[in-house]
């Protein structure tokens, strides 16, 4: 099911941005800093993300107790990309190739 919204999504995205470039539109997008931890990304690349060796992971960011929680807030996302700094950041080059052909 999935399989089929992302491949209709993307013939209705396509259409939109042929439309808007006709018209000289532009859309921009944006590149997600924050990766959630069930996303596509982390199934993929599981050696950047800090996970433990069953796959959770190790931390997540969040904000302590304040006067808009008095629980505070723990987001389901990383902290940080593990092992892609000896890369040089290729991983985040790439995304943000991809985001920029998707939205130019």
């Amino acid at each position: 099911m999935e399989q089929a919204v992302q491949f209709f999504f993307d013939e209705q995205w396509r259409a939109l941005r042929a439309y808007c470039a006709e018209r000289g539109i532009r859309i921009l997008g944006d590149v997600a800093i924050f990766v959630n931890y069930d996303s596509a990304e982390v199934w993929t690349h599981p050696e950047l993300f800090e996970l433990d060796e069953k796959g959770g992971m190790v931390r997540v960011s969040g904000v302590p107790p304040d006067y808009y929680s008095a629980t505070g807030q723990r987001w389901a996302i990383r902290c940080t990309v593990g092992g892609d700094e000896g890369a040089g950041f290729d991983w985040w080059w790439r995304e943000c190739g991809v985001r920029w052909r998707c939205t130019t």
